[in-house]
């Protein structure tokens, strides 16, 4: 009886728990295997779970904090990037204009003879300019055009020109003797432009284009020392050639514009 009665409830749990089967790969059964699909944290404490299952972000607070600490070292930082790069462009365009425009005043010297046999530069004429630049300088650059214009000073004082535009942008007025040289050519006849900022003057002398006044040594450190005359560099100045002596503090100082330099770009 006892035997029958265990085998019969053998028959029972095999019927209610079968044993598993062999896997096709040799292990255990299907059955046994752990479930990946369930996370495995499942062991934890309740607190520590949903702790764990939290993911990490940022506040909306914390995202406009820092999105404003952003913006206060933009606005500190990208003044001095932009008067840095303005300056850097002057000074490249100031040094680049003075090489080429000597090197093609020495190239018609050589062809036309010296400046001082040369046709003088009609004022105000602006087609007798545009012919004086066309016989003795045009052929000797790479220039965008050549057209009339108009060269100012402080308080709307403006000559009659003719002008050289270059293709980097820049361009140069010459009126007479006297030749403006503007970093950036859109700013050639506009009022309220400011010499030593705005345009450079620069001053035909001999056989080359100098800076104002640099062939007259005897007043050359005189004007440098500070003194804010007719030509002196000094945003205070009201004199109508106010600025001009400021292309001569740049080309000593090699074509870099001074810390102490009297304006900002």
């Amino acid at each position: 009886m006892i035997n029958e009665e265990q085998k019969a409830r053998g028959q029972e749990d095999k019927l209610v728990n079968p044993s598993p089967k062999p896997s096709p790969t040799g292990g255990e059964g299907v059955n046994s295997r752990v479930d990946f699909s369930l996370p495995l944290i499942t062991g934890l404490p309740s607190s520590l779970r949903s702790l764990a299952m939290t993911k990490p972000a940022f506040t909306l607070a914390e995202v406009l904090i820092t999105l404003g600490i952003i913006g206060i070292v933009a606005a500190m930082t990208m003044p001095a990037l932009i008067e840095n790069h303005r300056r850097h462009v002057i000074e490249s365009r100031l040094k680049q204009f003075y090489s080429i425009i000597n090197q093609a005043v020495k190239m018609s010297v050589i062809e036309n003879g010296d400046v001082e046999n040369w046709d003088i530069i009609p004022s105000p004429d602006q087609d007798g300019t545009i012919e004086w630049i066309n016989k003795y300088l045009s052929k000797y650059l790479t220039i965008l055009k050549i057209d009339k214009c108009t060269s100012g000073t402080k308080d709307k004082l403006y000559y009659p020109s003719g002008c050289i535009f270059f293709n980097n942008g820049s361009g140069v007025a010459i009126h007479a003797h006297v030749w403006f040289f503007y970093p950036d050519a859109k700013k050639i006849g506009k009022s309220g432009m400011v010499c030593g900022k705005d345009f450079f003057a620069f001053f035909m002398s001999n056989n080359s284009i100098k800076t104002i006044l640099s062939s007259w040594a005897d007043y050359e450190d005189w004007q440098l020392g500070g003194y804010a005359g007719a030509y002196g560099c000094s945003s205070t100045n009201t004199h109508h050639c106010s600025g001009w002596m400021c292309t001569r503090i740049i080309e000593r100082n090699g074509w870099t514009i001074p810390k102490s330099y009297p304006y900002k770009f």
